[in-house]
């Protein structure tokens, strides 16, 4: 059964991921499982205890378990257990020890795993120093195998109407609309497609005229879109002026080892995406372009 993956620190932040998550495995019907990372140590007055050990890992559960009944509906909730199939969206939860990215990562090399869903970090007062999402979010963003849901601090309620998928070219934003194809069907939003114009006009007539004729030749993307094309400049700003503009209720993007989504996120002479965003950000991993 496919499954959406919340890792937790047990933070409000991280409350606010689950509930977003049930919203998304009750209009997918994907089971929904919360995971605890933690140093294996646990809270002991021991002066030497082994990494793992037996109380550590209870301890951890019983947390979770907490967790996981205070911020979602306990009829759903069967623990670490096999759970029932007359309910859906099951809930389970787990604990691993380790690192919480490499763990996160690891986890979402499994088939079942469709989606992680995270939450942002600190008092939503953004800077560059200080961003909406930390250091493990972004680190899984970047190196998860599927795509990657993350939540500004203090956000609303779940209701997503209107998804903007962010592009450069046709063919990766064709495979990131594929990546993230699971959440329309659900959802069935209003989709948009948004590109920030390249200053080399050349350039911007040549991903037009690839863009139309891909439509014109093709059934794709077989549902209705609008095109919102963005005047030059740093697309981080445009990206999130945009999203605030137009009432954006989620901004995709595909993640690929380098081009558009590094420029965002890590170069270092533009303002980093991720320490502006006021919506989710959806990162769909894609391939080489």
């Amino acid at each position: 059964m496919p499954k959406i993956i919340v890792p937790t620190d047990f933070s409000e932040t991280s409350g606010v991921a689950l509930n977003y998550a049930s919203y998304l495995a009750g209009a997918t019907g994907f089971d929904l499982e919360v995971l605890h990372i933690h140093d294996g140590y646990g809270e002991t007055d021991r002066l030497v205890e082994k990494k793992g050990n037996m109380a550590a890992r209870m301890q951890a559960q019983r947390a979770i378990d907490a967790f996981v009944r205070f911020h979602t509906d306990p009829v759903n909730f069967t623990g670490n257990g096999e759970g029932s199939t007359n309910t859906l969206p099951i809930i389970k939860s787990s604990e691993v020890v380790g690192s919480p990215t490499d763990a996160i990562v690891e986890a979402s090399k499994d088939e079942d795993v469709v989606l992680i869903v995270m939450g942002g970090v600190g008092s939503g007062r953004v800077t560059t120093i200080s961003p909406v999402f930390g250091s493990v979010a972004r680190s899984v963003a970047m190196k998860a195998a599927c795509p990657v849901f993350l939540i500004p601090p203090g956000y609303g309620k779940p209701d997503i109407r209107v998804i903007s998928i962010s592009f450069e070219k046709v063919a990766p934003l064709q495979e990131t609309c594929a990546g993230m194809d699971f959440l329309r069907k659900a959802l069935k939003p209003e989709i948009r497609f948004v590109h920030v114009q390249d200053i080399d006009s050349s350039e911007e007539v040549k991903v037009e005229l690839e863009l139309l004729q891909v439509v014109m030749d093709s059934s794709w993307p077989g549902y209705p879109v609008e095109l919102d094309m963005l005047s030059h400049g740093l697309a981080s700003d445009k990206l999130t002026d945009y999203t605030l503009k137009e009432n954006v209720d989620l901004l995709v993007l595909g993640r690929r080892k380098r081009g558009f989504f590094k420029r965002l996120f890590i170069s270092s002479d533009t303002a980093p995406l991720l320490s502006s965003s006021a919506v989710p950000v959806l990162v769909v991993p894609i391939g080489e372009y």
